[in-house]
């Protein structure tokens, strides 16, 4: 087994140098869709059946010239198939910053391989398509062709393009322990190359990338536990995202704790379990570089014996 993640470890590095990746949503509240991030997380949640919605409002105390402050929402929809060990989920994310718009929707299958006990190895992939929009001033970059020469038909402005996308991932999985690692954006194909300009553009948001995430929970005793998690997002060339978040709570009642974002913002987060089926989860973040706050309401619905 061993042997099998090293060289699953290996293929992926090798194969990172020719993956690009899609703005994807900035979300403190990761742990409540970990499927956006690894489709091997397909079907692992603690029930057969479940809804996260995730809504979050970037620099609410700061308005840029655009007057629009940049806004991500995210859905998730999780089933788990027991006795053909299948896990399906499907995601669907909208992120707007500035003028531009993009909107996406995946589907993740995923293949759970027992171990014995509560281990299990999850394999997954991700098939998606991302809608992106964006109007001319905002993309224009000085001395790149691309941005500067008319497109055909329709408004010269006004840029519309479909982005499918492909990519797969692998986790680990124990009763209280997880860790995976994919590449969720193996392939995309940008035909009218809006996305991926020689030079200038928007190479900023469509860089390589390796995305790790891993967990922890550690019983304190019967009622409370101890949470460490942390999503590492790896962009050769670039410097590399982390997430590291500690929470504490009481099951099935509350929970709270904090998340840092190297270099780039701390957060506050707590939670509520709401008859027995629902959790509410709320985070308050404050980007240190630029003093600007942001506000994220997430809600996570089991829905394994609402339907």
């Amino acid at each position: 087994m061993k042997k099998l993640l090293l060289l699953f470890t290996i293929t992926i590095s090798y194969l990172a140098g020719f993956a690009q990746i899609q703005t994807q949503a900035n979300i403190a509240l990761f742990s409540l869709n970990p499927s956006y991030y690894n489709p091997a997380f397909a079907g692992l949640s603690e029930s057969n059946l479940n809804l996260a919605i995730i809504s979050r409002k970037d620099w609410v105390s700061y308005k840029n010239l655009s007057g629009t402050n940049p806004w991500s929402s995210l859905a998730t929809l999780d089933k788990r198939f027991d006795d053909k060990k299948l896990g399906v989920s499907a995601n669907l994310s909208n992120v707007l910053v500035d003028q531009y718009n993009i909107a996406d929707i995946q589907v993740n299958g995923a293949y759970h391989l027992p171990l014995g006990g509560e281990k299990k190895l999850s394999f997954g992939i991700k098939l998606g398509v991302a809608n992106f929009a964006g109007t001319r001033p905002s993309l224009q970059d000085a001395g790149d062709e691309t941005f500067t020469k008319p497109f055909e038909g329709g408004n010269p402005n006004r840029i519309v393009t479909l982005i499918p996308k492909f990519g797969f991932g692998m986790v680990y999985k124990t009763e209280n322990f997880f860790a995976g690692i994919s590449l969720p954006d193996l392939y995309t194909y940008d035909k009218q190359s809006v996305l991926y300009p020689k030079r200038g553009g928007f190479n900023s948001f469509t860089n390589r990338n390796i995305t790790g995430n891993v967990g922890y929970k550690l019983n304190l005793n019967e009622d409370y536990y101890l949470q460490p998690l942390a999503l590492i997002r790896y962009v050769p060339g670039n410097e590399t995202k982390t997430d590291l978040s500690m929470n504490i709570g009481k099951n099935e009642s509350y929970w709270g704790g904090v998340i840092y974002s190297h270099k780039t913002s701390m957060s506050a987060m707590v939670g509520f379990v709401l008859n027995g089926r629902m959790k509410l989860n709320y985070a308050f973040n404050y980007f240190t570089a630029i003093s600007v706050t942001s506000h994220e309401v997430g809600l996570f619905w089991d829905l394994e014996d609402a339907l």
